[in-house]
């Protein structure tokens, strides 16, 4: 999930994506948008459904829909370092 000035500076109207609000914490909903979007993470090139949020105030939060399962992802808090591995 991205927010309201992320979707800016990726030059997308953000209504124009598909209405999809969001539980939150303490089940708050938010409203958000979904956009379909091409991404890089290393070399692998990928499209994915990324949902932006109607709000400047929320953090970036990588999502399962599109990425988890195209990539093992290691986080390595002693070193301060998230890793992707491609599944072959």
């Amino acid at each position: 999930m991205f927010s309201k000035g992320d979707a800016s500076l990726l030059k997308l109207n953000l209504y124009e994506g598909e209405y999809s609000p969001i539980a939150g914490i303490g089940r708050v909903m938010l409203p958000a948008y979904i956009h379909n979007v091409k991404m890089r993470i290393g070399e692998t090139l990928m499209n994915a459904s990324i949902a932006f949020a109607d709000s400047d105030e929320v953090p970036r939060l990588l999502g399962r829909t599109d990425v988890f399962k195209r990539f093992r992802i290691t986080f390595d808090e002693t070193n301060l370092q998230t890793i992707f591995e491609t599944y072959e």
